[in-house]
Order: structure tokens, then C-alpha cells, then sequence
């Protein structure tokens, strides 16, 4: 940031240049938990509200000055660089010093309201203890399915739905299922799975083991996050070919099983455990605003 105030104040008077200060981040997929292991894929934004709403541990980057956490999505390590309470008054502070117009936010709250990072805006921060950066594999495991704390749903013949997260290895007759539709407008608070909210519609899946509860899977690297959840609602007729797009008549749904391409019959199958993830190698890093 000192270095791109430098370099703007040799063309623009320092009154006019604004520093813009991010409260969000970027979910890297990577190879490993420590610092410096390469990204497996592209970034995802996350919104601040949502890194603290995590509740994960906190580390500190010297190189860019800001926070950064790491967390294992099933066999998938992620880590995340934001900033935080403490990089903003960082901020804050580098553009007092410096004599510039001032701070630009994007944006008002994504940061969840939370009043510290207002008060780093003004050059304050917390006292804040940052945990040392893992050097390698977590000594323990987090769960490879979603988290029950947050709150998953999506819209399932015109009505939003809550989805539960499900265990896919714990599923009713094996997972033996055929689908039945798609289920679109995904939301949810978990940073983890944040990515699929802006993707396509997710698969629905009907468990042959038990009608009413319906199954939501995905997995890398068709989508951008491997999950499982599931529902309950009526059983589908098989007669009327009705599907979760709310379609009627004799035809079969169009279906696609994870990962694969839409056919025109929805034969059973047996839902997976969701795969690994795989791409191309590259080194995360964290991204500051800055403009006029």
C-alpha cells in the first residue's frame, strides 16, 4: 500500500488519492495447511462477517501485513487471507501518515456491523494474539461434512427449503438414489461453501431406500466446493415425470449424475463419497483495493 501511494502521488496530488480498504478475502483451495503451500485452484470471495462467523484460528502474514487462517474441507485444505481489525487501522494509520484524502470501504456491511472494524478505520485496533502458522498436516481432522452451525437452504419446486448436512457414507439404503431435479438459488453463511451461491443449480437427488428425503451432493471439480445435504418433502411420481424445476407430463426429467452430463433418463445410481479435488498449482495471495 506505501509503495502504490508513492507512485500515484507522483501523478496526482496526494489530496485526491483514496485508499481503498477491502472487508473481504479470498478462500484459496491449497496443498497443504501451512503458509506458502501452492493454490490447487482459484480464489473465492468471502466476506469478513462470514471468516469471523467461522470461528477459526487466526495467523498473521508479515509479508502482506494481514490476517490469514487455514481450515480442511474433507481432504481439501483451504487457507484464507483477509483483513482484519488490525490490517485495517495498519491502514488507516499509513494513510494518516502519508496526507492522503482519506479511506474507501467496499464495502458497508460485509463486515457483519462488527464496531472494531469501524474503530480501525480511525487508526485503532484491538490488542489481538495471533496463533503460530501450522508447519504441516493438522494433528486432528475437521469433519468432511458441512458444519450443522450454519444454515444451508435453497429454493426446491418454487419453495426454499433448509437443507440438514448429511453424511453420505450414513445415507438410508447405501445412497441408491436417482435424480429428480435441481435445486437452485443456494445460500448459505458458511465461508466454505459461500462459492456454489453464484454457481449453477445444484443436483437433487430421491433416495430409493426413502422417497421423502431428498439428497443435495456436490463434488469437485464439476462444482467449486464437495458437500452433502439433505431433505424432506413428498415422494416425486415416477408416472408424471415431474421434476424440481416444477415440470409436468409424461416425459422423463432430464437428469445429470455428479459431476457427469445431462441424459434424458434418470436411471438409479449410488451417491459417492464426495472426490478429491484437483488443478493446477499457483501461490495464493491477497488482494488490496486501490483506486481514485
Amino acid at each position: 500500500d506505501a509503495t502504490d501511494i508513492a507512485e500515484y502521488s507522483q501523478v496526482v496530488p496526494r489530496s485526491k488519492i483514496i485508499l481503498g480498504v477491502p472487508y473481504y478475502g479470498y478462500d484459496w483451495p491449497t496443498s497443504g495447511p501451512q503458509a506458502g503451500a501452492g493454490a490447487t485452484g482459484g480464489p473465492s470471495p468471502v466476506t469478513y462477517a462470514q471468516v469471523a462467523g467461522a470461528h477459526l484460528p487466526s495467523y498473521w502474514d508479515r509479508s502482506s501485513q494481514t490476517a490469514w487462517t487455514a481450515y480442511q474441507s474433507g481432504s481439501q485444505w483451504h487457507q484464507i487471507y483477509y483483513d482484519d481489525p488490525t490490517s485495517m487501522a495498519l491502514k488507516a494509520r499509513l494513510a494518516n501518515q502519508d496526507g492522503i484524502a482519506g479511506l474507501g470501504i467496499w464495502a458497508l456491511g460485509m463486515d457483519g456491523n462488527d464496531p472494531a472494524m469501524l474503530a480501525a478505520l480511525l487508526g485503532n485496533a484491538p490488542a489481538t494474539k495471533y496463533a503460530a502458522g501450522p508447519s504441516g498436516p493438522s494433528p486432528t481432522t475437521p469433519s468432511s461434512a458441512p458444519s450443522p452451525s450454519y444454515q444451508y437452504s435453497g429454493v426446491w419446486n418454487g419453495t426454499r427449503e433448509a437443507l440438514q448436512p448429511a453424511d453420505p457414507s450414513a445415507l438410508p439404503g447405501g445412497g441408491a438414489a436417482h435424480q429428480v431435479g435441481q435445486l437452485s438459488s443456494f445460500s448459505t453463511d458458511d465461508p466454505r461453501f459461500s462459492c456454489l451461491s453464484t454457481g449453477p443449480a445444484l443436483p437433487v437427488y430421491e433416495l430409493s431406500a426413502s422417497p421423502t428425503t431428498y439428497v443435495v451432493q456436490t463434488s469437485t471439480p464439476s462444482w467449486c466446493a464437495a458437500g452433502t445435504w439433505e431433505f424432506t418433502g413428498p415422494a416425486q411420481s415416477t408416472s408424471s415425470g415431474g421434476s424440481g424445476s416444477g415440470s409436468s407430463g409424461g416425459a422423463s426429467p432430464s437428469t445429470t449424475s455428479p459431476g457427469g452430463s445431462p441424459s434424458t433418463t434418470s436411471p438409479p445410481l449410488t451417491l459417492p463419497l464426495v472426490s478429491k479435488p484437483s488443478g493446477t498449482s499457483s501461490t495464493p495471495t491477497t488482494t488490496t483495493v486501490f483506486g481514485l
